[in-house]
């Protein structure tokens, strides 16, 4: 009996992955709190803090007088009245005689040793000598009350000796018998206490509380301290900042990996994954990675993904594809763009159009005019001919860009005429490739898929939105759109995506920079593979693997002049 998947959760790797992705939020936490941290020790005005400790007597005028009771319960009452004493030196008439001393209100904090009869007398203060003054003080204003508080517990009890021995000395001059017998025994006893209790008294007043250890200035202060609020700071930052990355990544609704694609995408293969340029990311700006760097690792990407596109139609030819993405800004236009010129150098006859008519932009990408296209073509303003450009420097590349923007977009691609000009374009070329609209804000590319053999769905890495991709899908199914698989764009090298783009290219002709070194290097060389081939020191098989038909296009091209409109119908 075969065994039951059981569904594993989150591995390190993921959780890694997790944190390498949020790195800017954990490393921002961090110097947010550790620069809070260093401004709070530089505006915070130093304080310094000094401790006096003076050893408590335990000894009262009632323990004099009860001896054996006092050592039966002096490890019972010895926590309670050192607690007397604490509340004693925290009371008013201390604060009194302390500010009688300095001539100023001050403050000390007072704590009780939990293993021996100590008051521990802690003053804090701007100033290192002052801090100490102020403990010294605290600790000898104490004793001095404390010295007055036992003199008068004394005084009272010799007061209350006395005015017994008196009574019991007024009685026995009246009285006979055993009961002045009696009363003379307690009147010395009572005589031997009171001697007892005065000298105790005397003894106290000389030993109430000794200062055993001298508050002294000290030499650094106490608040702030730089270096431990530096390292508290980090390590709460680094606590604070990985809660953080990982509440981020849990809000976060956007794909994120391989599984978020096949998941909300229903299954459909990856067909090929863009890596992030840095410098592409402002709106605006269009870029061709082949021109501007045959050998970049995107330039490779595209080429990557043509033959990926080229495999597809091995078994069922695919001569028109479609292109779209879930929502706007997710770099649709620029993969079509990049895409045609790769079957295009790679000596493939492609014209790219442009069918999104409420923001068109693959016109810029080719610098070529939008004053004719798709939408005069079809309103009969101009014929396929002239809505047909070459673009200058690529013979086997042609733009039928989308033309003026219509009021009604989604009416004009229902046109019947839509039909008779897609199976107008599909012979004039080997492949035709459109840029069909974003699915979710309109319906356009639902019309559109009726129109292609294939549909490309592109989506963004850290950017198309996991609802997004799903209702794009739905949406697509409910039409029968044949979707081909998906395109995965702007994919960061290192950005802690499982589907990151980790490998450099350049090999083979890493050292020229530039198609334009190519082309200096290898004049006649009609695509890439060519290209390649005689770099590395062979020869092609043939002349040219471009079509004879595609090869007098050229000619004419160069004897007409290749950027002027009209030469699209010379593919056939």
């Amino acid at each position: 009996m075969p065994e039951e998947l059981v569904e594993t959760g989150p591995d390190l790797r993921t959780y890694l992955r997790i944190l390498n992705r949020r790195k800017i939020t954990v490393a921002a936490t961090v110097l947010v709190l550790v620069a809070l941290a260093i401004a709070y020790t530089v505006v915070k005005r130093p304080l310094y803090t000094a401790s006096a400790q003076v050893l408590v007597p335990q000894q009262s005028a009632t323990s004099v007088l009860n001896p054996q009771t006092n050592q039966q319960a002096s490890t019972l009452n010895l926590q309670r009245n050192l607690s007397d004493d604490q509340q004693l030196a925290e009371g008013a008439a201390v604060a009194q005689r302390v500010q009688h001393t300095l001539g100023y209100k001050a403050k000390a904090t007072v704590t009780a040793s939990s293993t021996a009869d100590v008051l521990s007398f802690s003053a804090i203060n701007a100033s290192a000598a002052r801090a100490a003054m102020i403990a010294n003080t605290y600790a000898k204003a104490y004793i001095a009350e404390q010295r007055a508080t036992t003199a008068a517990e004394y005084a009272g009890q010799v007061s209350a000796l006395q005015g017994s021995i008196a009574r019991l000395r007024a009685r026995i001059a009246t009285e006979t018998g055993t009961s002045k017998v009696a009363d003379r025994q307690s009147v010395s006893t009572l005589t031997q206490s009171l001697q007892d209790l005065q000298a105790a008294g005397n003894l106290a007043g000389t030993t109430s509380g000794t200062v055993i250890d001298v508050a002294r200035p000290p030499s650094s202060p106490s608040t702030p301290k730089k270096v431990r609020d530096g390292l508290l700071a980090l390590l709460v930052g680094l606590v604070l900042g990985v809660g953080l990355a990982f509440v981020f990544d849990r809000l976060d609704d956007t794909v994120k990996s391989f599984d978020d694609i096949e998941e909300f995408s229903g299954g459909l293969p990856v067909l090929g994954t863009i890596p992030r340029v840095e410098g592409w990311r402002r709106k605006g700006q269009t870029h061709l990675a082949i021109k501007e760097d045959a050998t970049s690792a995107a330039s490779e990407a595209y080429r990557t993904l043509r033959t990926a596109v080229q495999f597809l139609s091995l078994d069922e030819p695919k001569r028109v594809i479609g292109l779209t993405s879930a929502v706007p800004d997710e770099g649709k236009t620029t993969t079509v763009a990049n895409l045609a010129l790769s079957f295009a150098r790679a000596g493939q006859r492609v014209i790219v159009v442009s069918f999104d008519f409420r923001k068109p932009k693959l016109h810029t990408f080719f610098g070529v005019s939008n004053e004719a296209g798709v939408t005069s073509v079809l309103l009969g303003r101009h014929s396929l001919k002239d809505a047909i450009q070459s673009v200058e420097g690529e013979q086997r590349l042609r733009v039928l860009p989308s033309g003026p923007v219509p009021p009604n977009p989604a009416e004009i691609l229902a046109l019947n005429h839509v039909v008779e000009l897609v199976d107008a374009l599909s012979p004039l070329a080997d492949i035709v490739l459109i840029d069909c609209p974003p699915v979710l804000p309109v319906t356009d590319t639902l019309l559109v898929s009726r129109l292609v053999d294939g549909l490309l769905v592109l989506t963004k890495a850290g950017g198309t939105k996991k609802p997004d991709l799903r209702r794009m899908v739905e949406l697509l199914n409910q039409v029968r759109a044949p979707i081909l698989g998906m395109i995965i764009n702007s994919v960061p090298r290192r950005g802690g995506y499982a589907y990151e783009y980790g490998y450099g290219y350049g090999y083979g002709y890493g050292r020229y920079q530039s198609s334009r070194d190519l082309e200096t290097i290898v004049p006649d060389a009609s695509n890439d593979d060519e290209v390649i081939l005689r770099l590395n020191g062979f020869e092609p098989d043939t002349p040219s693997r471009v079509p004879a038909e595609v090869g007098e296009l050229g000619s004419s091209e160069r004897e007409n002049g290749s950027s002027q409109r009209g030469n699209g119908t010379q593919f056939s």
